[in-house]
């Protein structure tokens, strides 16, 4: 579901989505970053969520922010993915600045 990268609106979609479906038949959520999971933990803490190991949802984001840290660090959120931008931006030029031993890639070409 779309929740525009914002906490905020994380929170009202999982609540939305709460009035259909009980805590216990939701078996996780992903989110594309740590604000829409830590929303998604708000909204399924007033559910009911994580008063204990029956009530666990996991929970992953993307971002490995400081806040993320702390909702692992106090059993709410089970996961984050790091980003290591300079490796990625590494990653991304390394192709086009290794020479090609067939010549170089141009338009339609591509080895």
């Amino acid at each position: 579901m779309k929740a525009d990268w914002s906490r905020v609106e994380a929170q009202k979609r999982i609540s939305a989505l709460l009035g259909s479906f009980k805590v216990g038949s939701i078996e996780a959520v992903i989110c594309g970053n740590d604000e829409m999971a830590l929303g998604a933990i708000e909204a399924l803490k007033v559910a009911g969520a994580f008063k204990g190991d029956a009530d666990f949802v996991p929970v992953i984001g993307v971002d490995g922010t400081s806040y993320a840290l702390d909702s692992i660090a106090d059993g709410e959120m089970l996961g984050t993915v790091m980003g290591d931008a300079a490796a990625q931006g590494e990653a991304c030029l390394r192709p086009g600045l290794t020479p090609s031993p067939s010549g170089p890639i141009g338009r339609g070409r591509w080895r």
